[in-house]
């Protein structure tokens, strides 16, 4: 009696191990009833369930939570591990310093010729931006252009007009423009007193080739701000604004279409 027990409980053993063996957990716990949970799981039963991702399962009744693995397509996963995730930083690129160029105009003489007022000087023409007049009384700064008496331009000029309550006294000026710095050192500045309380003081100057990059950043900055350097360390600080930025453009490529150089 013993000895058939002990036969018969090895044979039920044996059988329970070829079971296994030969069954995939996957097949095995869905034959039992079990589904698939999507919580991930680690189990390490390479041997009987083949490569693949482990997930936990949960008997619908019970709630047993038991094993199985998953199939992946590992192309994919190759795909992921190749993958570049560095991080890639791209820098703005750092602004320049304007300097002259003959570029295209895009403007004509009659598009910018009602932009600018007309006056008599020496037998030919004073073209000026609307809005400012030469007077010793007004502050300002600008482009102008002279012409002879058959209106060919003879001179691109700079002219700026100090006043003030206080003398300022300026000898050299200096243009930051987009964070850059363009000195100007005009010829011979002219002051004067207005009354008992102000002053005036101003420089007009025909610019030449020495000139053509300050010229050309005045008439394409986006920004600037005039320096009058006085005596004793004393300046007057001013920024300028859209349309006076935008005068100077168009006093210089109207020049320029009439054939003006800067010499």
């Amino acid at each position: 009696m013993k000895c058939k027990f002990t036969a018969s409980l090895f044979l039920m053993l044996s059988s329970t191990m070829l079971l296994t063996t030969t069954t995939s957990c996957e097949s095995l716990f869905a034959s039992m009833g079990y589904v698939k949970a999507d919580r991930p799981c680690h189990c390490t039963h390479e041997g009987e369930c083949g490569a693949g991702v482990m997930a936990r399962v949960e008997h619908p009744v019970t709630g047993v939570v038991q094993h199985t693995q998953s199939k992946v397509d590992k192309s994919y996963l190759q795909e992921l591990l190749n993958a570049d995730y560095s991080i890639h930083q791209y820098l703005p690129e750092e602004p320049k310093r304007l300097t002259w160029v003959d570029d295209t105009i895009h403007e004509t003489v009659s598009e910018l010729t009602p932009l600018l007022s007309k006056s008599e000087q020496n037998g030919g023409k004073r073209l000026m931006p609307q809005g400012v007049a030469m007077r010793n009384s007004e502050n300002a700064v600008y482009f102008y252009i002279v012409t002879d008496a058959s209106e060919r331009p003879s001179e691109l000029r700079l002219r700026v007009q100090y006043y003030a309550d206080d003398p300022l006294n300026f000898d050299r000026m200096e243009f930051r423009i987009n964070g850059f710095v363009y000195s100007y050192k005009p010829s011979a500045p002219k002051r004067g007193k207005d009354g008992p309380r102000f002053y005036w003081e101003n420089c007009d100057d025909a610019l030449t080739a020495t000139d053509r990059d300050l010229v050309y950043a005045l008439a394409h900055a986006d920004w600037v701000e005039l320096r009058l350097k006085g005596a004793g360390g004393m300046d007057h600080v001013k920024m300028l604004n859209e349309d006076q930025i935008k005068a100077f453009y168009n006093i210089l490529q109207l020049y320029r279409l009439m054939g003006g150089k800067l010499q």
